[in-house]
């Protein structure tokens, strides 16, 4: 099967740019061409001429130039549509023009899956790779560091409890890594900051030499999309300390496994109100840490997911 996929594509500094190349890497069965920068009509039609699947990963702020119109064409000339809707706001999905453009909706809550409507639940990928077993006294994170992520009471947490702050922050056009740096440096003494954006396997064997990696988004229970930065704790597999934002839902029903705060909007007092008897089960080798969210999120099984997707909007068996 041949698929043009629309995407951001590395070396841009991208999480959907990474996220696509683990799709390609990881999927089996399927010929991509892929469609990066510039997103332009005629490269889309162009680049697409030989496939059977057009396949957008889309999200407003990335690609606001892609005009529904071209998928119109596109499904005029016999060619099936899916996109993955990476927002998740009021208004980004049955209300939004876009949608009815596509033959499937790709969405990475779980609460969304709506077969009837040809909306399909496949999770944001998780990523099975080596990890160290030797641990430090520290509190590991990545991301864009935008404030609301939360890393400036992360940094207090580590003070308090007198641990290193390990932050992948990587320099960008999303975030002020180092702005953001000085803030943490005021409230925090034991800090290793990566400015590179790295390949995330290289990211999670540094954070898999952490306590525990911690996320604590600020961010309303509908805020757009699905966490992308938390897979890497998840994939480090030491225990995750997470708020309770929106970005999280997806993951929600793991709490046997996941360290939640329950609030979207965190403080300092009220992380060490859950950090502190982490620490302490850590140290004393009872700590929940992340395995069946892995068995059921990793990436092998997503890409699956996507193959049967594209089977279906062309009408073909389902590879079993």
């Amino acid at each position: 099967m041949r698929v043009a996929l629309i995407t951001s594509w590395p070396p841009e500094v991208c999480g959907i740019a990474s996220d696509s190349l683990l799709l390609v890497n990881h999927i089996v069965g399927v010929d991509y061409t892929i469609i990066d920068r510039p997103f332009t009509q005629e490269r889309v039609m162009g680049l697409s001429a030989d496939c059977d699947v057009v396949h957008l990963r889309y999200e407003r702020n990335l690609q606001v130039a892609v005009d529904p119109q071209w998928f119109h064409a596109l499904r005029a000339q016999g060619k099936k549509t899916v996109v993955t809707w990476g927002n998740a706001w009021p208004g980004d999905h049955q209300d939004d023009a876009m949608i009815s453009v596509f033959d499937a909706v790709v969405v990475q809550d779980p609460q969304m899956h709506q077969p009837e409507k040809n909306w399909f639940y496949v999770p944001q990928g998780i990523m099975r790779v080596p990890v160290q077993t030797e641990i430090k006294p520290q509190i590991g994170t990545a991301g864009f560091p935008n404030y609301w992520k939360g890393s400036l009471v992360m940094a207090e947490v580590a003070e308090a409890l007198g641990l290193k702050f390990l932050d992948f922050a990587p320099i960008s056009r999303h975030a002020d890594a180092l702005g953001m740096r000085k803030e943490i440096e005021k409230r925090c003494h034991n800090c290793e900051f990566i400015h590179e954006f790295l390949p995330m396997e290289q990211i999670i064997w540094r954070l898999s030499e952490c306590a525990f990696t911690c996320w604590l988004y600020i961010a309303h229970p509908q805020q757009s999309g699905v966490s992308g930065s938390v897979r890497l704790g998840l994939a480090a597999q030491r225990p995750v300390l997470l708020s309770r934002a929106g970005m999280y839902r997806d993951i929600f029903p793991y709490e046997d496994e996941i360290y939640f705060i329950d609030s979207d909007s965190v403080g300092t007092r009220q992380a060490l109100d859950v950090a502190r008897p982490l620490w302490e089960a850590i140290q004393a080798g009872t700590a929940k840490r992340p395995k069946r969210v892995i068995e059921e999120m990793n990436w092998a099984k997503a890409a699956q997911m996507y193959t049967d997707v594209y089977h279906r909007v062309c009408g073909l068996p389902i590879p079993q």
